[in-house]
């Protein structure tokens, strides 16, 4: 089992504390209230990257969050592969996996350590030997990863 990290929750925490503690008047508690949502906001992202995780076992991968869950057995994994996407200035870094009917599951790479991701590399080569795999995910397994995953 995979679990996500949950660095962004805490990143997003501690600015909601620092705002929490920028003197206001008499009159405006505006950073209270914003310190206050952000703290929230903190804890609600962070039960959402906690229930986020990747199960790897022999049946197949399991991609679990806090609002579905979508299974991709072994033997249906006909093609994976990095990308990237941009929304709007931000890039985010996709796994994919196809299946031989090519429907498509894609998960956040920047969200599992770099530990967990060679681990799931490994699997992905040891039981999809006929699968079209991307040569950065066998280069992923042995260890070796694109400067731009951290």
């Amino acid at each position: 089992m995979l679990r996500s990290r949950p660095w962004p929750a805490f990143l997003i925490m501690a600015v909601g504390i620092g705002i929490f503690f920028i003197p206001g008047t008499q009159k405006q508690n505006v950073p209270v209230y914003m310190g206050v949502g952000l703290f929230v906001l903190a804890v609600v992202v962070y039960f959402l990257i906690s229930k986020s995780q990747v199960i790897v076992d022999d049946v197949g991968i399991q991609h679990k969050t806090a609002f579905k869950t979508t299974e991709i057995p072994w033997a249906n994994i006909g093609r994976t592969y990095l990308k990237s996407e941009h929304h709007g200035k931000s890039r985010s870094l996709y796994w994919y996996f196809e299946d031989l009917q090519s429907k498509k599951s894609k998960f956040r790479v920047d969200l599992l350590s770099r530990k967990n991701l060679r681990v799931l590399a490994e699997a992905i080569t040891l039981k999809c030997k006929s699968s079209d795999i991307e040569k950065r995910i066998y280069d992923m397994a042995e260890g070796q990863f694109p400067w731009y995953i951290w």
